[in-house]
């Protein structure tokens, strides 16, 4: 993989964090934090993000423009849904699928 040097920061810098809970059995917490982290690191790379500090499950990023940080941010909101996530992550409360049924157009 290879690794970007952060620039300096500017008036169009931004910075982005998140952070996963660990309330899943160990096995499915491992697994969802390793397919998390894989896509997280892919997509910064595609979206010119960098790295800058990691706690446990939770990511500090930077980018060099806000563009770059909503980009990086849809993009991976629209991966996250299509992860071969573990059943235990998939049968949780809060991180089960919820469908919707568009109406009236």
């Amino acid at each position: 993989m290879q690794s970007l040097q952060a620039e300096r920061i500017g008036f169009a810098s931004a910075l982005l964090s998140n952070d996963c809970r660990e309330t899943l059995p160990m096995h499915a917490m491992d697994e969802a934090i390793r397919l998390h982290h894989s896509l997280i690191r892919k997509l910064l790379a595609k979206h010119y993000g960098y790295e800058s500090a990691t706690e446990g499950d939770a990511f500090i990023m930077g980018f060099h423009t806000a563009r770059q940080a909503v980009q990086f941010a849809c993009d991976l909101q629209q991966q996250l849904m299509t992860q071969p996530w573990p059943e235990e992550v998939l049968k949780f409360h809060v991180s089960a699928p919820v469908w919707a049924q568009v109406r009236g157009i």
